[in-house]
């Protein structure tokens, strides 16, 4: 987290900081394209993405690729 003074929000899956209201507001993260900031909708998304192989976010830092990320 930076020394930015606006209120801003760290998503637990990839890491990545926000500080649009509304980001904040709602606990979501762009990156993930979830709402990873609210605990009961977070766990929910982790549980359903675990026994598919998709905890690796779509940046291929984290998860399993789809063919279409995939270079040829």
């Amino acid at each position: 987290m930076t020394s930015d003074p606006r209120p801003s929000i760290v998503c637990p899956e990839c890491g990545s900081e926000s500080w649009h209201p509304k980001d904040v507001e709602e606990g979501y993260c762009g990156r993930c394209s979830w709402w990873t900031g609210d605990p009961l909708l977070y766990a929910a998304w982790k549980a359903e993405r675990e026994p598919a192989g998709l905890l690796e976010d779509h940046y291929g830092e984290v998860g399993q690729k789809s063919a279409s990320t995939t270079a040829p």
